[in-house]
């Protein structure tokens, strides 16, 4: 049995929402591939720029895009999860957690409760933060902080194991079928395109 008396700050919940936005990219399909598509079209245009096949302007429309993108994920999105943690006003209460062969016992001002095991759907770990899942989007958060030594944490995970709460990261992901036509798709249009371009292009 473990106990552990904590609170929540505003970077376990910044952590957790990380931690939870990678479990849901690697289900949706590979970042990796979507970067590469993105990088063969931009190569694209900037080759029929430099054939002369379009005006150079056409370059800025990417890059405003990849603007956009990092001014919401280092500047809007931070906001929008401060503003969500202090809404929240039973984030930043303390808490009582007892881990034991019955499951989480939660205690703090509003009541107490045990959460069995088995009732969690999945698990995810971090560096930093294990995730809980009680469905596919809502989850209790596991600050690595609040443990005393690792065994403690080693425990957690233990018991997890012997309740058959799956891994999320163990857990093999299926890639939607439309996620890869989408990229088939795009190929496609980069390839129509340069095809036409060079096609028409005067010799």
């Amino acid at each position: 049995m473990i106990q552990i008396k904590g609170q929540y700050t505003l970077d376990d919940f910044t952590k957790a929402q990380r931690l939870h936005a990678r479990q849901g990219a690697a289900a949706s399909g590979s970042p990796i591939l979507l970067v590469i598509v993105i990088g063969l079209f931009y190569l694209s245009l900037l080759l029929l720029v430099l054939l002369g096949r379009l005006q150079w302007t056409y370059l800025l429309a990417p890059l405003a895009i990849l603007l956009i993108f990092l001014l919401f994920q280092y500047l809007y999105r931070p906001y929008l999860l401060r503003r969500a943690f202090n809404r929240q006003k039973d984030l930043s209460t303390p808490f009582e957690w007892e881990l034991s062969e019955s499951g989480l016992s939660v205690s703090n001002p509003d009541g107490n409760a045990l959460i069995p095991w088995n009732d969690f759907e999945k698990w995810a770990e971090g560096k930093e933060m294990i995730l809980l899942y009680h469905s596919h989007n809502t989850f209790r958060m596991i600050p690595k902080r609040l443990f005393n030594a690792e065994s403690d944490l080693q425990y957690l995970r233990e018991q997890l194991t012997l309740n058959n709460v799956p891994d999320a990261g163990k857990v093999v992901k299926r890639v939607p079928f439309s996620r890869y036509l989408v990229y088939i798709i795009l190929l496609i249009a980069i390839a129509a395109m340069l095809y036409l371009n060079l096609r028409s292009a005067p010799r």
